[in-house]
């Protein structure tokens, strides 16, 4: 028991608080307040800062996060006389319900500033792209609209290992928990071991029969057509979660030709793609990434514009501005998913699940004096940063760790792996 606050009312005494699971966290239980209104009080303690760098997080140093940048964005937005005010127009005010896939001057913006980071000829269309809470939201709407596990549809899940292990549960929640499959990547993590993957979708295809799409739709028919896939698999294919490695042109060009053979729908975390080191917009204008994209790849193989396609490339700003944004998209090789994505039930009914965020950050991507994007030098310092600390941990990995050790990744992203006598 621990004395906190007293309520600043009329007949207010000392509350015994009880302390949550959370040690930081307090909160104070209905059945010892007195007679008069209440409301649930809630305090957290103050940061207990630490000189232990936790490897376990995943998560950017507050210090690198976007906070003056979204600040300023935030102040010019709210601020504009020109927001939209009450319309149902493609465009919406911030804190109005959003359009279904989202407003589509962010989308053409974001289609207009990927395009030139990925070094592509031409903007990706507007309609290609539905925004999202983030690369988990991603992920999981993707596996909600695109897959049939249990009506028997959609076959098998198979996952690149090592993997982001938080993307399990997403699978497991989709009805995956006995239909995943772990593909290992090779030694040097620029391929996957193929024969396995093809030995499975092979078995696959000739087990018990397959139900058809009409009779796997059925049970979750909806007023809006769903693009289900026989097999799905997932990757982080550009500086991988948890290894660092990066898919190559080859592996990746096979895996496209091989989802279209089996009607496999390819998502892609592509969080970290702009994230590289030794070629960030510090060092020039734009970036030009070497390695394709899965979607950008399948769009080249051909696709017509009705068509579903087998890729979907799930982005987010979380790596970027900050996590706490919760904004992303996903962009498919024709406009099919991202359409079915952004017109399912729950988008249809709340509006884009990132309204608010995506009218600040919308502010970032604007072309500024010069040319320049604020978002851009964000990233150029952020991979600084991170090029700075990739290259003091393999120094001391190479210092301090046995003979021998093999270390992959830290040319990009934010994981490095280290080997030592077999234990990872």
């Amino acid at each position: 028991m621990i004395p906190l606050l007293r309520h600043l009312c009329p007949s207010a005494r000392t509350i015994p608080a009880i302390v949550s699971q959370n040690p930081r966290i307090t909160t104070y239980p209905h059945h010892r307040v007195p007679n008069f209104e209440f409301k649930r009080t809630i305090m957290a303690s103050r940061e207990v800062k630490t000189s232990l760098i936790d490897f376990m997080r995943g998560h950017p140093s507050t210090e690198l996060l976007a906070t003056s940048e979204m600040l300023a964005a935030a102040n010019a937005v709210l601020g504009s006389p020109d927001l939209p005010q009450d319309s149902y127009d493609e465009d919406r005010h911030p804190l109005h319900y959003g359009p279904d896939l989202g407003n589509i001057s962010f989308r053409r913006e974001l289609g207009i500033w990927s395009a030139i980071r990925y070094g592509l000829k031409s903007p990706t269309p507007p309609e290609m792209i539905n925004l999202t809470s983030g690369a988990s939201n991603g992920l999981s709407k993707a596996l909600e609209l695109f897959t049939n596990p249990i009506g028997g549809y959609t076959r098998r899940a198979f996952i690149l290992t090592p993997v982001y292990f938080l993307a399990c549960p997403i699978f497991q929640d989709a009805g995956f928990s006995n239909l995943l499959t772990a593909i290992p990547l090779t030694s040097c993590g620029t391929s996957l071991d193929f024969p396995t993957l093809i030995s499975h979708l092979n078995s696959s295809s000739s087990s018990s029969p397959q139900p058809s799409l009409e009779s796997a739709i059925s049970p979750v028919k909806s007023s809006i057509p769903k693009p289900l896939y026989r097999h799905v698999l997932y990757c982080v294919p550009t500086f991988s979660n948890p290894t660092g490695t990066t898919l190559s042109l080859s592996s990746r060009t096979q895996l496209v030709k091989l989802a279209r053979e089996h009607d496999i729908l390819l998502i892609t975390d592509d969080v970290y793609d702009f994230l590289d080191y030794q070629n960030s917009p510090s060092k020039q204008q734009h970036n030009t990434p070497a390695i394709k994209r899965l979607v950008d790849i399948d769009r080249e193989l051909g696709v017509n514009p009705g068509e579903k396609g087998n890729t979907l490339s799930n982005c987010s700003f979380s790596k970027i501005l900050g996590p706490g944004v919760r904004c992303g998209w996903v962009e498919g090789a024709t406009g099919v998913l991202a359409d079915a994505m952004g017109r399912s039930g729950a988008n249809h009914s709340g509006g884009t699940p990132c309204q608010f965020s995506s009218t600040i950050i919308h502010r970032l991507l604007i072309e500024g004096n010069g040319g320049r994007r604020v978002i851009d030098d964000v990233i150029g310092n952020i991979c600084t940063a991170y090029r700075r600390r990739a290259e003091l941990l393999k120094d001391a990995i190479g210092r301090y760790w046995p003979e021998g050790t093999e270390v992959q990744g830290g040319d990009g992203g934010v994981f490095c792996m280290g080997q030592v006598g077999g234990w990872v």
